[in-house]
């Protein structure tokens, strides 16, 4: 398990990220999650803040709440420290979690 709790960016942003390893896949886990809404807002993995060189799990699902994701099995947990809450549309970051 890697967790960490989310910090602002551009938007308030709160709540917990873990990276959890099931029996069967990897999963991160947004826990109490809450971020201002947006549109074509992406939750990313990371290696750095800037988003450089990311994985998209896809679509927020919700603005807030708990949430689930499925990470590729090719992810590797010591790479992707960052979770991103990206708005692709304009390139805004909205807030991070750092999971190392």
């Amino acid at each position: 398990i890697a967790s960490g709790n989310f910090i602002s960016g551009v938007h308030t942003t709160s709540g917990m990220a873990s990276w959890l390893n099931t029996s069967t896949k990897q999963v991160l886990y947004l826990k109490q999650f809450k971020t201002d809404a947006g549109p074509d807002l992406k939750v990313y993995l990371s290696k750095d803040l800037a988003g450089s060189s990311f994985i998209s799990l896809g679509d927020l699902k919700a603005a807030s709440g708990d949430q689930e994701y499925d990470i590729p099995a090719t992810a590797n947990k010591s790479e992707y420290k960052y979770v991103l809450i990206w708005c692709q549309r304009f390139s805004v970051l909205f807030g991070t979690a750092n999971i190392n």
